[in-house]
């Protein structure tokens, strides 16, 4: 009958069975979102004081895993928890150059390349030195933690970044 419709469900996406394990469906739809959006650099932030980036840390690790698989090696990760001064403003200076020295490429050739970054931080309201990183970056997503970031936490690290820099925001649940 032309125009019935089909009773088998359709095939999950392609991509799905490429992905290794873990990368869901959600973090796939998130990084689907973002790049609707023009960006270089994206900075994971936590919402919250937590050492060594938490959550957010493993969240922008694997957001950047789902984007080399869209993207193959176009796309860089960066772990910049934990930074030190000179660190902090080496890698700053480079986002904002819009290179990627810590590929071999050189500026010029990573900007035709169209190469992308995704940064994770330590939370701004405890290490002050994320903030002139995540100020480089062309966006940032906050990472809220249920149960554990407090809404003054939240409105401080907006505060710290700027409204105009969050690019949007991710509650994770335990």
């Amino acid at each position: 009958m032309i125009g019935a419709p089909r009773s088998t469900p359709p095939p999950p996406p392609a991509a799905t069975s490429e992905l290794p394990a873990g990368l869901t469906f959600e973090l796939q739809e998130l990084w689907f979102s973002l790049m609707r959006l023009s960006w270089r650099s994206l900075a994971f932030v936590p919402a919250h004081p937590v050492a060594g980036g938490g959550q957010a840390a493993e969240l922008a690790r694997r957001f950047a895993v789902v984007g080399r698989v869209f993207r193959g090696a176009s796309l860089t990760f960066l772990d910049a928890t934990s930074l030190e001064l000179e660190s902090a403003a080496r890698i700053s200076q480079q986002l904002q150059g819009g290179s990627s020295a810590w590929s071999a490429v050189g500026p010029q050739a990573a900007q035709q390349a169209d190469t992308r970054t995704v940064v994770a931080l330590d939370a701004v309201v405890t290490n002050a030195l994320s903030i002139p990183v995540a100020l480089a970056t062309d966006g940032v997503v906050l990472v809220i933690e249920k149960d554990v970031t407090t809404r003054a936490s939240a409105e401080r690290t907006v505060q710290l970044i700027g409204r105009e820099l969050i690019v949007g925001a991710v509650m994770l649940g335990r």
